[in-house]
């Protein structure tokens, strides 16, 4: 099919394949993607605080960034998935570096429950985030 874009049925990550295409989606341009706010927020309960928090998928760039530590071996913490993935009700990022002394301080149940839901919630390879994490 010259000209037309094609995915195969592996590339889709989320979904059915037939969902992964919608007749009634146009292109989009630059300005359109750009201006989308695309981060994915979810409800995590942590009755260990006594309440829950909202994580969000990563930027790319924090993704990068995540992989890169990984694939370098360098040594991942719950409370650095905690800074990354929690946020607000609108996904603006609830922590920031300076929080993560303090963050490390806490229960390491809490934190497990926000690290198993940021490896689900961005489609991460659980196993090898959760091994780094541990370490």
């Amino acid at each position: 099919m010259e000209g037309k874009c094609t995915m195969m049925k592996e590339d889709v990550r989320k979904g059915s394949y037939e969902d992964a295409f919608d007749d009634d989606m146009a292109p989009l341009g630059r300005d359109a993607i750009l201006s989308v706010q695309d981060a994915d927020v979810a409800y995590v309960a942590v009755p260990e605080w006594g309440g829950g928090v909202y994580i969000r998928t990563m930027t790319g760039a924090q993704r990068d960034a995540l992989e890169r530590q990984i694939t370098g071996g360098e040594t991942i913490t719950r409370a650095q998935i905690a800074v990354l993935c929690c946020c607000d009700d609108r996904g603006r990022q609830l922590f920031t570096d300076d929080d993560m002394d303090a963050l490390n301080a806490k229960s390491a149940s809490a934190l497990d429950r926000i690290l198993e839901a940021a490896v689900e919630h961005n489609n991460l390879r659980g196993q090898d985030i959760e091994e780094a994490a541990k370490n």
